[in-house]
């Protein structure tokens, strides 16, 4: 997200895609999101003897 003058603008088109996305029911593209979900799926998938209770959440989301 940018700072400076262009965040009020940035967070404008921001919220104008979060309600789009709302409407239409569908997920918006979110690259940071993505890189998030990626890193906990390997963390989940790496720890899975030890968080068996996440490692089975996840699995059972279709996020593994």
């Amino acid at each position: 997200m940018p700072v400076g003058p262009e965040a009020p603008q940035a967070a404008a088109d921001l919220g104008t895609r979060l309600v789009g996305a709302v409407e239409a029911a569908k997920p918006i593209d979110d690259p940071e999101r993505d890189a998030f979900r990626e890193m906990m799926k390997q963390l989940v998938t790496m720890q899975k003897d030890n968080w068996p209770y996440e490692y089975e959440y996840w699995q059972s989301k279709g996020r593994l």
